[in-house]
């Protein structure tokens, strides 16, 4: 059996790739979309390697994306090659490139959260996530 984890990604932004002092993210984690229009499977590091020049070209035609929130699983599918290929026959184009969907910002919904006061008692407080 074979398991396929499903992240959200999202188009990245120049923060994306700075620490909080404005200096390289290396070590960020990045995907590259192709001519094709399909993202690469192949997981891009940032890192003191990386072609500067061909990274801000792709990022300037915004075929640069990021994961949305690492943490955050779509779905997992565990199935054979087979029944992946039955299953999801657009999804895989050829050996080299496999498309993820671009996750759309979720609506805020108001959720309970619960707090505690000086006792330890527990507060309900509605939040938007």
């Amino acid at each position: 059996m074979i398991r396929h984890v499903f992240f959200p990604i999202r188009l990245a932004t120049a923060n994306d790739f700075k620490t909080a002092d404005g200096k390289a993210f290396l070590g960020k984690v990045y995907f590259v979309q192709n001519s094709d229009l399909t993202i690469d499977k192949q997981l891009h590091y940032l890192n003191e390697q990386t072609d500067k020049e061909l990274f801000k070209a792709l990022f300037d035609e915004h075929r640069i994306f990021v994961f949305e929130n690492p943490n955050e699983v779509l779905k997992v599918d565990e199935c054979t090659l087979a029944e992946w290929n039955e299953i999801y026959p657009p999804a895989i184009q050829n050996q080299e490139t496999i498309e993820f969907p671009v996750h759309e910002e979720k609506p805020k919904r108001k959720v309970t959260k619960y707090f505690l006061d000086k006792k330890g008692n527990p507060i309900p407080k509605q939040v938007e996530e």
